[in-house]
């Protein structure tokens, strides 16, 4: 069971899915995996500059589980 449940990995949707998972809120996110944003180029995502949107796509789905990773060790 989880506490939080989000539809939709755009950025409201893992904006929200980083912070409840920082507040140890256990979190799922739904997504059709289909948005224009993930085969975007993106600058400056959650303070990772310059980052190919499939890497953002993996550092997403990762990054909630291991919030003590900082976003200067991947740029």
């Amino acid at each position: 069971m989880f506490d939080v449940l989000i539809v939709g990995a755009g950025p409201a949707g893992t904006s929200a899915a980083l912070f409840t998972a920082k507040n140890r809120k256990k979190t799922m996110v739904i997504d059709n995996e289909k948005s224009v944003t993930k085969r975007a180029w993106i600058k400056n995502y959650y303070g990772v500059k310059k980052l190919p949107a499939l890497i953002k796509s993996k550092l997403v789905k990762t990054r909630p589980a291991n919030l003590a990773l900082k976003s200067s060790k991947l740029a």
